[in-house]
């Protein structure tokens, strides 16, 4: 033997890994432009999601806001001339609609805090834990949106109601005229 390892194995038989080789190369301003926005991605991501969901969260509070007071505004007698039923079906669809926008906001406040946890030592595991918040911090803001969208589809459902559901029957009035000489 004259030292030499056979390939694939050390001396003890284990596995041999062979690292690739690494070569000096020269990049062009434009790339090198590319490289740093890219790192500089990687980095900021978990502020810039946590940023997206506050302006979010901000977002859904507003339109949930309009169309709500759209919804309630002057509601009382529109909804008192609905057929029994229909009054319920509005007062159903409103109701879930406050609920999913609530759902929403918090989901969207959720995504845009900081999280309390334990950094660990090493730095694979902190890459590990920050890339564990990010992806908690992009699920929460997606279920923010899929419930910022129900809310609006059942306000949109509840101002259908309101405005084309069946009405009770007035009772009508009939005036006597008399006719003149």
């Amino acid at each position: 033997m004259t030292g030499e390892t056979p390939a694939g194995n050390s001396p003890r038989g284990d596995p041999v890994v062979t690292m690739p080789k690494l070569r000096y190369v020269q990049l062009t301003p434009q790339q090198r432009d590319a490289d740093l926005w890219a790192e500089q991605i990687l980095r900021e991501r978990l502020p810039r999601t946590r940023e997206l969901a506050k302006e979010w969260g901000a977002t859904v509070a507003a339109v949930t806001a309009l169309f709500g007071t759209g919804t309630v505004i002057d509601a009382d007698a529109a909804v008192r001339a609905l057929l029994r039923g229909w009054a319920a079906a509005y007062g159903v669809l409103v109701c879930l609609a406050i609920l999913a926008a609530g759902g929403a906001i918090l989901f969207a406040s959720s995504a845009a805090q900081a999280r309390l946890t334990v950094i660990p030592p090493g730095a694979t595991e902190r890459v590990a834990t920050r890339e564990q918040l990010v992806t908690l911090s992009l699920r929460d803001l997606r279920v923010s949106r899929w419930l910022a969208a129900a809310a609006l589809l059942l306000l949109i459902a509840s101002f259908g109601v309101r405005w084309y559901a069946p009405r009770q029957e007035t009772a009508k009035t009939a005036v006597a005229t008399q006719a003149g000489p």
